[in-house]
């Protein structure tokens, strides 16, 4: 379907293309203020800053809080196939999670343009997998439990989907929120090992509760959802 195409895969492209023409068209004020972010001695602030791009370009883009939405009034062969939902719920996260990888590597591809030490990449991108699991599997709870099956053009589905932008802007204050964290961390001079382990341990520990009451939740939902 074109629309979900263009307003899904297609945008984890888009979005590190267009931050790389805009970085080299902006004011060299804001590429000086780029560069000595990336390049900080507190490797904290460049690691917060590559993993928000990262995850801006590969989760936080309505694939996942679109998931069962898009399905339509098709959604009754997912109930009457010989695959349980909690296999289905394992493919659709999957699928979400194999764009958002593709989000990440996109990303870290315009980063390495940047010149950012590979060991800051690398410390951002386990960040962004991890994190990227929190937010799909946070997306999809929120579709499964109010999917828009009533609609009559793809568009609706994605772009004009009330799941899609709650998630959003609730995912951005939740990315907004870890930051503010971090960095009262970091002006409290916690080591920075602490940070990063707090960091793995939050979107870790969050994505394993998330997929475990996503995988129960659906026993309930499917059998619900009428179209």
């Amino acid at each position: 379907t074109p629309i979900f195409l263009l307003n899904g895969p297609f945008s984890v492209f888009m979005f590190p293309l267009v931050f790389l023409l805009v970085y080299f068209k902006m004011d060299p004020k804001f590429t000086q203020f780029v560069d000595s972010a990336l390049k900080s001695v507190n490797p904290m602030i460049p690691i917060l800053m590559c993993t928000a791009f990262m995850l801006l370009s590969a989760a936080i883009n309505g694939i996942a809080s679109s998931t069962f939405s898009r399905e339509g009034e098709q959604f009754w062969i997912s109930k009457i196939i010989p695959v349980s939902w909690k296999h289905q719920c394992m493919g659709k996260i999957l699928h979400s999670f194999s764009i958002a990888f593709t989000g990440i590597l996109t990303t870290s591809a315009v980063l390495i343009l940047y010149k950012v030490q590979l060991k800051i990449l690398l410390a951002s991108v386990l960040i962004a997998i991890i994190a990227s699991m929190f937010f799909i599997l946070y997306g999809m709870i929120i579709d499964l439990r109010s999917p828009l099956l009533n609609w009559t053009e793809p568009q609706k589905a994605m772009k004009k989907n009330g799941n899609v932008l709650f998630t959003t802007f609730t995912s951005i204050a939740i990315i907004a929120g870890i930051i503010y964290g971090v960095y009262q961390l970091t002006i409290r001079e916690v080591p920075f090992i602490v940070t990063y382990l707090l960091l793995i341990f939050i979107f870790g520990g969050g994505a394993y509760f998330l997929s475990q009451f996503l995988l129960k939740f659906a026993k309930q939902r499917y059998p619900a959802i009428e179209i």
